[in-house]
């Protein structure tokens, strides 16, 4: 038990770092709210009205799954193969894949599909952070992982499948397709790779972060999320499965492809760190927890029908407030955003409930956040985002899907979310009904 303890601890601090939690001081010239930043007058969209009536959500628990499967170090991301199969691959950050695979309702022991620990820098942020397979896996037998390399940079690579094992892939099939170089800071990597209803990879890439030992830095002190020529604090779109390998393509619809200035793999701007973003697997709409810096927490819910091209704010705007000072533009204000009170501290994106066991859950997005456990539930209704606290786990800096749509929580352990029948407690919060332009910006004295 103490060693169980001792992990635990350890777990948890390794994540708080991973998710860039920080106090640091906003922008000083901005801080009693400079109501002529040019920003202040062009940002949209409008405003939400406020939300007025009580609405029932369920009331959320957690199991234990993949009987007991546990791992050494936190499990990144737990997705299925495209192929049909009733599998799962779970990403573990010391550089490991595991495989399980369920028959008659039963889940296998996990074995280790891909060890590239060799290879993986791990510690603190880094790590491997995810696999995605694209539409075509059942013919190609390709799949991408995204991973920091001992250079300490970012590097998405497709690897093969073996062509007589569907449960091993060939750790010498590595194939490096993308490489983001980083600045020398230890935080703000981003997470999730997945691959659209379009067949396109996405790639949520983080601003790069800050030096944790000079606490009067701002975030974002290179401007990377805001600068047109840096993948740096974007979401990137780009087409893997081409025939020729080792490298990519750009879509022909990508929306910077003729604006000068701008790296035409970029799909939307203005990002901070996107831990975990996903799919709903009935629209294509993208939901994307994007953690905050020192006060507010956002999630972004980009339409399928969108034709990319956003900028979602930062490190102009932190939630709803300016950050710091920026020139005019279009600036895409965040669907939800909640603030570091109550121990909140990062949130952790997850997924839309496409199940079939937990009618009540469906169409709900859950997320949670990392520093309380606390699980939410986010849904549209009449035009208007409304979120609730519907649970509670432990410890988690995950979520996943299987085959089905059911929805798990991770960090060295996984557990699926079910609706435990009955209300809870907490009432229905209304995204907070403030004008993103004009309040002044409150600021923490740095610890």
């Amino acid at each position: 038990m103490r060693i169980v303890g001792y992990f635990v601890i350890v777990t948890v601090l390794i994540i708080i770092v991973m998710l860039g939690v920080a106090s640091i001081p906003s922008n000083p010239s901005l801080a009693n709210g400079d109501s002529k930043n040019p920003a202040q007058i062009t940002a949209t969209p409008a405003l939400a009205p406020p939300y007025t009536a009580p609405v029932a959500w369920p009331a959320i628990g957690v199991i234990p799954a993949f009987n007991g499967f546990t791992t050494a170090s936190p499990i990144s991301r737990i997705v299925p193969p495209t192929d049909g199969t009733d599998r799962v691959f779970a990403t573990e950050l010391w550089g490991n894949i595991h495989v399980l695979t369920r028959q008659n309702g039963e889940w296998s022991p996990a074995t280790v599909f891909l060890d590239i620990r060799d290879r993986v820098n791990y510690g603190g942020e880094f790590g491997l952070y995810s696999i995605a397979f694209p539409p075509n896996y059942v013919t190609s037998g390709n799949f991408y992982v995204k991973y920091v390399n001992v250079d300490a940079n970012v590097v998405i690579s497709r690897f093969s499948v073996s062509p007589t094992n569907p449960d091993l892939a060939d750790p010498t099939s590595e194939e490096i397709v993308l490489v983001l170089e980083q600045p020398p800071y230890p935080n703000h990597k981003g997470g999730t790779i997945e691959f659209g209803s379009d067949g396109m990879l996405y790639i949520g890439v983080g601003d790069g972060g800050y030096p944790y030992e000079e606490p009067m830095v701002v975030g974002d002190p290179h401007n990377n999320a805001q600068n047109p020529d840096s993948l740096l604090g974007k979401m990137v779109r780009i087409d893997v499965e081409t025939n020729n390998p080792l490298t990519y393509t750009i879509p022909a619809d990508n929306p910077f492809v003729n604006t000068p200035g701008y790296r035409p793999e970029i799909w939307l701007t203005g990002i901070r760190n996107p831990w975990i973003f996903s799919f709903d697997s009935l629209n294509g709409d993208l939901f994307m927890g994007d953690v905050g810096h020192s006060m507010w927490e956002e999630i972004h819910v980009i339409p399928g029908t969108s034709a990319g091209g956003e900028n979602l704010g930062w490190s102009c705007y932190e939630g709803d407030y300016i950050y710091k000072e920026c020139p005019a533009g279009t600036y895409r204000r965040p669907d939800w955003v909640y603030r570091h009170t109550d121990a909140n501290c990062a949130v952790v994106g997850g997924y839309v409930y496409r199940g079939s066991n937990n009618p009540r859950m469906q169409g709900l997005y859950f997320y949670g956040d990392l520093c309380t456990g606390k699980l939410y539930a986010m849904r549209r209704t009449n035009g208007v985002w409304q979120s609730n606290e519907v649970g509670k786990r432990e410890l988690f800096i995950s979520f996943g899907r299987d085959r089905d749509g059911e929805i798990y929580v991770a960090s060295s352990t996984v557990a699926q979310l079910i609706d435990r029948g009955r209300e809870p407690l907490v009432s229905p919060t209304p995204n907070p009904d403030t004008p993103r332009l004009y309040l002044p910006l409150i600021r923490r004295n740095p610890s």
